[in-house]
């Protein structure tokens, strides 16, 4: 599927500062595109925007040819964890950057930046970020948000310990606890996004972001077909609320076939809704399934083939997109799974051989999850990994319940008996 992407980005200083600190960039021909926040005193914040846009571009363009030779092959979890090292080890070669221009200038010790990364490869776009700017996703008339910020508010409800209304309570509570160049590493966050033709992506500083929250505002209706016409909008839209900071916005159009992009966006929804009856999976909501997709990959199989063989290692969640297969155990039909049906779940938590053979009666088409993919998953989203962690307990205790009912009827029925 061909993509083209349409980039285009307003800047202002806002109602109340003096100067402008953040920064942005657009580099159609990398695909890159960036938004920064910098904070420091004597104009700091203006030097390290400006070195952390400047800083990730030249490292990626020392990549171009890597970046490049991957774009056939970013179906593969593997590969797309491959480009975001790349762009996380860019955005760490920024922070040190950084970091050495505040230790050779004493004016301006202490200096950094926010950060969103969005590179765009193929059908794929790669977002890493640090601090509180922000990525959204407009597709289908629904947005989402796709970045986390790191603030207080944000690392304590992750941590579970506090309770929300204390939270709410704090003065502090939107202060940043990640930045870019302040110490010498950063802990930047990734994830890797199927673009489709009609998607708008949304990149945006603290300037507008914390208008969207405050205030009921019609988000997919500030976008137009012109890009920049949309980022204006928005910028706008901020200096009308107040202006209270410098805001800056960069907005992506993502154009291509209108009949594949719906049949694709399509097949991505049929694709969240089906990991959505894995029952380990099955304690998420859309935005959050929509995150589990990055580990993923489908597969066909044509009339005939044996997609699991039993006796051999067991290390993948196969889900049924399409088709319909039957389940031989001991080369005897025990089974046949159809769409929507799951296969494979407790490989996902245990090294375990496969206890039966899986062959596709039509042509088929899986979902895949491996357990090497699932788990760097887990440890890249913390937050989203411990709901998942604390639903697989809550289910084995379900299953240990019911069977534990079922020996005690058993037992009462044998005993009855005698």
């Amino acid at each position: 599927m061909d993509l083209t992407i349409r980039a285009g980005g307003a800047t202002d200083v806002g109602r109340t500062r003096e100067h402008n600190e953040d920064a942005m960039l657009i580099d159609s021909a990398l695909g890159l595109f960036i938004v920064a926040d910098g904070m420091g005193g004597h104009a700091a914040g203006e030097v390290a925007s400006r070195l952390a846009v400047e800083s990730v571009r030249g490292k990626l363009a020392e990549s171009r040819a890597v970046l490049r030779s991957q774009v056939g092959r970013l179906g593969s979890p593997r590969v797309r964890e491959e480009v975001i090292q790349l762009v996380e080890a860019a955005v760490q070669h920024a922070c040190q950057v950084i970091y050495a221009d505040a230790l050779a200038h004493e004016e301006r010790r202490g200096m950094g930046t926010t950060l969103v990364v969005c590179l765009v490869l193929g059908e794929c776009a790669f977002i890493t970020h640090v601090g509180d700017s922000r990525l959204y996703l407009v597709r289908d008339g629904l947005i989402r948000q796709l970045t986390y910020d790191h603030t207080v508010r944000n690392e304590l409800i992750r941590q579970g310990n506090t309770p929300l209304a204390e939270i709410e309570e704090l003065p502090y509570k939107h202060a940043i606890t990640r930045a870019v160049g302040t110490y010498e590493c950063t802990q930047p966050e990734s994830l890797a996004l199927e673009l489709v033709p009609g998607d708008r992506v949304v990149l945006a500083t603290d300037g507008l972001t914390g208008y969207l929250d405050d205030r009921d505002y019609d988000f997919a209706g500030g976008l137009s077909d012109a890009p920049s016409d949309s980022a204006v909008t928005f910028v706008d839209y901020a200096n009308s609320c107040g202006g209270r900071d410098n805001v800056t916005v960069l907005v992506l159009n993502v154009d291509g076939d209108s009949s594949i992009g719906r049949e694709r966006s399509r097949r991505l929804a049929l694709q969240r809704e089906s990991l959505g009856t894995v029952s380990l999976f099955s304690g998420l909501d859309d935005d959050e399934l929509f995150r589990l997709l990055q580990p993923t990959e489908s597969r066909s199989f044509p009339e005939g083939d044996t997609i699991v063989r039993e006796g051999d290692p067991g290390d993948s969640l196969f889900v049924i997109l399409a088709g319909k297969v039957r389940v031989d155990k001991k080369g005897e039909a025990i089974n046949v799974l159809q769409a929507g049906d799951v296969f494979g779940e407790m490989s996902l938590v245990r090294d375990r051989a496969r206890s039966a053979t899986v062959v596709a009666l039509a042509p088929t088409e899986l979902l895949l999850l491996h357990r090497t993919d699932f788990e760097t998953f887990l440890r890249d989203e913390t937050r989203l990994g411990v709901k998942i962690l604390r639903h697989f307990v809550h289910v084995l205790a379900e299953r240990l319940e019911g069977s534990s009912s079922e020996l005690s009827a058993l037992r009462a029925s044998v005993l009855h008996d005698d």
